[in-house]
């Protein structure tokens, strides 16, 4: 056989070769691309990548134990996001059995006097509670669209009614009916939701909490995603009903600003039978007397899915909305909570990964 003809045969086996290769591929059909291992388990990743625009090398550095925060877009002038994360050596069990101890849990310097109410709440519950001299002096002249304090003007024809502030027993009068009108305040929530939540009347233009309340829980689409049920439950509450774990109100004086904020917050801890390796915790303000309009924390222990050293992922989101981020000086201002709040949530979270995995329960 000529070299002419075994190289023309040598060609034909090549294309029909080709040619069956060409048929198989035809039908099996396009190779499907290569899934690529996201670098941290869902539904962390869907929460941090998706909704909280981290980048991959975030995860890295939270993967590997580094602690990394972040500000959030928000669609309200007034409300400011943040969104704090590590991996911790403990079991989100662990980690939830600190975050319903309250009172341990949010030891810290700012925090001056805390306490939990009982049930049904009484004004006993915040007899620890003290208002400072310039509050109290601030209540004197509350007036709707005029008030340093940020009150519904229900509340404040009842300090200007029920009080002789000319009396020498003025401030502790004062102190005792702020205690009972709160803890009455607290039953009402309880007893029927978001429509008992207060109309702030401090400024010229009411602010209504529930609504505030609300669009928080709404402009937090991570919760939706990993547990829609809960989210239905805290705006809905107490009209829905939900075997959550754990669910409190506490009241709190914390340093902030150049006054200290007396607050009422409720707090839900929920785990989704249809995720069973995450687990919720919700803090949503009831009432603050100063600069808060509203504020959601959401804290997500995810399970980090790794045998070898076991851990969570913890995820700190807050959204709030405070009144003094708008007007002339609302940018500056925005630009400086903004820092404040990073190094605030990025502290936080340290202090709390070294507690846990030094020991303390």
């Amino acid at each position: 056989m000529s070299e002419r003809r075994r190289s023309c045969l040598r060609w034909i086996r090549l294309a029909r070769a080709g040619a069956a290769i060409w048929a198989a591929l035809l039908l099996i059909g396009p190779a499907s691309p290569r899934a690529q291992t996201p670098i941290i388990p869902e539904p962390a990743n869907s929460i941090l990548q998706r909704d909280a625009g981290f980048t991959q090398g975030q995860l890295v550095l939270i993967r590997n134990g580094r602690v990394v925060v972040r500000m959030l877009e928000t669609q309200d002038p007034k409300e400011v996001a943040v969104a704090g994360v590590t991996r911790i050596a403990v079991s989100k069990e662990q980690f939830f059995a600190r975050y319903r101890d309250i009172e341990r849990f949010k030891q810290h310097e700012a925090v001056l006097q805390l306490g939990r109410f009982s049930q049904p709440p009484a004004a006993a519950d915040l007899a620890r509670l003290t208002f400072s001299d310039d509050m109290l002096d601030d209540l004197r002249t509350c007036r709707p669209g005029n008030c340093k304090v940020k009150l519904p003007a229900a509340w404040m024809t009842t300090f200007r009614e029920q009080v002789h502030w000319s009396s020498t027993t003025a401030r502790h009068d004062a102190q005792e009916l702020f205690r009972t009108t709160l803890a009455a305040y607290v039953a009402d929530y309880e007893a029927n939701g978001a429509v008992a939540l207060v109309e702030y009347r401090d400024k010229e233009a009411p602010s209504r909490l529930a609504e505030h309340s609300t669009a928080l829980i709404q402009h937090s689409p991570y919760l939706g995603a990993v547990s829609p049920d809960f989210a239905r439950y805290l705006i809905a509450y107490p009209r829905v009903s939900l075997p959550v774990a754990d669910s409190f109100i506490y009241w709190s004086q914390e340093k902030f600003g150049l006054k200290p904020v007396v607050s009422l917050t409720h707090v839900s801890v929920y785990q989704d039978p249809a995720q069973p390796t995450v687990i919720v915790g919700a803090s949503r303000q009831l009432y603050a007397t100063h600069y808060f309009e509203a504020s959601l924390g959401l804290t997500f222990a995810i399970d980090d899915g790794d045998t070898a050293r076991p851990g969570i992922y913890l995820i700190y989101v807050n959204r709030t909305r405070a009144d003094a981020l708008t007007g002339s000086f609302g940018r500056m201002r925005r630009s400086v909570v903004h820092g404040r709040t990073l190094d605030g949530v990025e502290d936080t979270l340290a202090a709390l990964k070294r507690r846990l995995e030094g020991g303390e329960r």
